[in-house]
């Protein structure tokens, strides 16, 4: 996934799993959200939908020591999941009037 520049990236993440299958994500290898999509660096990695078995989506909050850039993995306790974030710069809005 490509982030602009000092942009949150939201990372969605599901299971149709066996009932009590429950997610949990990684960054760069570090448990950042375990089930049932609960947060360990709630100003880093914020869950979108917290306490949840079969969906847990997060924001990964730009301003956060170390930005967004790097690996994701979202598991439950049969399959994963692997998403790269990159950060791209930023977009500079130009508005131009002619007179």
């Amino acid at each position: 996934m490509l982030v602009v520049g000092n942009n949150d990236a939201r990372l969605n993440c599901s299971t149709d799993g066996v009932m009590g299958s429950q997610l949990a994500w990684t960054y760069d290898h570090d448990h950042i959200v375990w089930p049932p999509c609960v947060s360990q660096h709630q100003t880093s990695f914020v869950p979108v939908t917290p306490h949840n078995a079969t969906v847990c989506d997060i924001h990964a909050v730009s301003s956060a020591h170390g930005g967004v850039s790097g690996a994701y993995i979202c598991y439950d306790r049969t399959e994963r999941a692997v998403a790269m974030a990159i950060v791209i710069g930023s977009i500079s809005l130009l508005c131009f009037v002619h007179h």
